[in-house]
């Protein structure tokens, strides 16, 4: 099972691997995703990560809440799984906000 950390106040160039990196000080980081702006390509200031631990969680929101990167200082807490829509099907894939 992944657990997932919220990342938000992220530059907009930030990369993948400059998450992980950032991240990886503090605990083994399993997945990253960073949507992308669709007109921009650019990141759109969030990200969620993924740990395979509650105690590598809070690792990585202790360590990340504050750490600066590109001049921001970030924001990180634990992803809130989002409540299905209506009409969704087993086939529908988990959300976190």
């Amino acid at each position: 099972m992944v657990i997932r950390v919220f990342v938000s106040n992220l530059p907009y160039t930030v990369t993948q691997d400059d998450l992980r990196d950032a991240a990886g000080q503090f605990a083994t980081v399993t997945t990253v995703h960073v949507p992308q702006d669709a007109s921009t390509g650019r990141s759109r200031g969030f990200a969620f990560l993924g740990c395979e631990t509650v105690r590598g969680q809070e690792r990585i929101i202790e360590g990340l809440s504050g750490y600066r990167i590109g001049g921001r200082e970030l924001r990180a807490e634990a992803a809130q799984e989002r409540p299905r829509k209506e009409g969704q099907g087993a086939e529908a894939r988990s959300l976190y906000q």
